[in-house]
């Protein structure tokens, strides 16, 4: 009868985890929990300063990451990020500049959203339609859709705390977007 040999049990191969642990201790990477308020701040910065898509912002703040030297998390937690900032950004800028405008003129601005009666469009977008007939009738017709705009007072609103290309980017939606989306 052979004798059996007894072999102790073979350990198991360390896991994938506390390799992760080991190798981001030997880089000297932080988790990206240590770092997501830096990160927030990053794309913060980037939506009051610029004009970038939630895609460039995304790829920004991955760049920032690797720059940075933070383990990059999945990517639906930096979307999720970055969707969440870049609204509560844009909210801050909004509450602002409304804000800022007297209460009297906001509610002219509002107004302007309507459509009077009588009239096929509302009066934001006969202010934003350019004139098209290029003769005395529509050179008055264009001065009165600019006085009308500057009896609103709109120029006298301080907006030093936004920066140009944000007016830009607020200007360009408010002469593109529909009335009920600019409500």
């Amino acid at each position: 009868m052979p004798v059996a040999t007894i072999r102790p049990p073979a350990c198991p191969p360390p896991g994938p985890y506390e390799h992760a642990t080991k190798i981001r201790i030997m880089l000297g990477y932080r988790e990206f929990s240590a770092a997501e308020g830096e990160v927030a701040t990053f794309i913060a910065s980037r939506v009051r300063k610029s004009r970038d898509s939630r895609r460039e912002l995304f790829d920004r703040a991955v760049l920032w990451l690797i720059t940075n030297r933070v383990l990059l998390p999945g990517i639906t937690t930096l979307s999720r990020l970055v969707t969440e900032v870049r609204r509560a950004v844009l909210e801050l800028i909004n509450r602002g500049l409304a804000e800022a405008a007297p209460p009297l003129m906001r509610a002219e601005l509002v107004a302007t959203l309507q459509v009077p009666d009588g009239k096929k469009v509302s009066t934001l977008e006969w202010m934003r339609t350019a004139v098209t007939r290029l003769s005395g009738t529509g050179m008055e017709q264009a001065l009165d859709r600019a006085s009308y705009v500057l009896g609103l007072g709109t120029g006298a609103v301080d907006c030093t705390a936004v920066a140009p290309v944000k007016l830009s980017e607020l200007a360009r939606f408010g002469m593109m977007a529909k009335a009920f989306r600019i409500e």
